[in-house]
């Protein structure tokens, strides 16, 4: 389990409303994998770092999450 995954369910368990989280863009909503304008690092990600991070943004939209970033 992911350390964003971790806090998701933390600040759930908390009743926490919002929660202040440093995210960014998963640039693979921008330019997908399959593209090949860009090098794809491990078959999966343009940007890690970027992608990680947007991948973590997701848990906050799962349906059912009342928390905000």
């Amino acid at each position: 389990m992911g350390e964003t995954e971790i806090l998701v369910r933390a600040a759930k368990n908390a009743g926490l409303r919002h929660v202040v989280c440093s995210t960014l863009e998963d640039t693979r909503e921008l330019l997908p994998v399959q593209d090949g304008r860009m090098p794809v690092l491990r078959e999966k990600c343009n940007v890690p770092h970027f992608d990680v991070k947007g991948e973590g943004n997701e848990l906050f939209r799962r349906p059912g999450c009342r928390l905000r970033s």
